[in-house]
């Protein structure tokens, strides 16, 4: 009989103290918000390599649509001369198309890709314009589009709903007649591969997820007793 009321008692504290952490509301633990610094490398197949740093930011629309934006800075070694090197502006505006699995956020990758690429010697002319792409002396403007498959792993540290993800994207951006001064675009196709860390925004999942783990632990206890 004492345990029939340690079990009614557990369950009850559940239902007050989480009742949307139970049944099809139970991804509400996890912070719809996420920021997500990383690096992003790859080649280009048409021409060398290149290597960002990048910053993310995405939202939890329902567990399987998760639109995220993509900024990011670094260098494209153009090859084969591989003393020529471009300044890279990247800009990604895109959505993941998620499978949710335990513990895991397996997903599709769709997005429109736009890109400034500033040649060395015009970023020494004019770091602030040629970096911010909006200069058009020795700077490219691309806009295309990218495509891939990627994974986020979660995990708690400190009852902090953390992720890790890592995604490979194909991405096409088409010349479509452009020119940078007097040198004709070419059309290029790369390959990045984006690596970041998702740090919840907000304190609505944390506080959320704290209340879940209090109530696995008492319910762990009963199970023990």
């Amino acid at each position: 009989m004492a345990r029939m009321h340690a079990l009614f008692l557990a369950l009850t504290l559940a239902a007050q103290t989480a009742p949307a952490l139970v049944g099809p509301d139970a991804a509400d633990a996890v912070p719809r918000t996420y920021a997500w610094p990383g690096t992003s490398v790859g080649p280009r197949f048409t021409d060398g390599g290149v290597g960002m740093v990048e910053i993310g930011l995405s939202y939890r629309l329902v567990d399987w649509l998760e639109p995220e934006a993509v900024v990011g800075i670094g260098a494209h070694a153009v090859l084969p001369d591989g003393a020529r090197l471009q300044v890279i502006d990247r800009f990604s505006f895109g959505t993941r198309v998620v499978a949710p699995l335990d513990g895991m956020r397996p997903f599709l990758w769709l997005a429109l890709h736009h890109e400034h690429q500033g040649e060395w010697a015009a970023v020494l002319a004019n770091p602030i314009g040629s970096t911010l792409g909006i200069s058009t002396d020795g700077v490219a403007h691309y806009t295309g589009v990218e495509a891939g498959l990627g994974t986020a792993l979660q995990f708690d540290v400190d009852d902090n709903p953390l992720q890790a993800m890592v995604r490979v994207n194909v991405v096409y951006l088409p010349a479509l007649g452009g020119h940078v001064g007097h040198a004709a675009m070419t059309d290029q196709l790369a390959l990045l591969v984006d690596v970041a860390g998702g740090c919840p925004c907000g304190s609505e999942g944390v506080r959320a997820e704290r209340e879940l783990s209090a109530v696995d632990r008492a319910r762990r206890r009963y199970v023990r007793a």
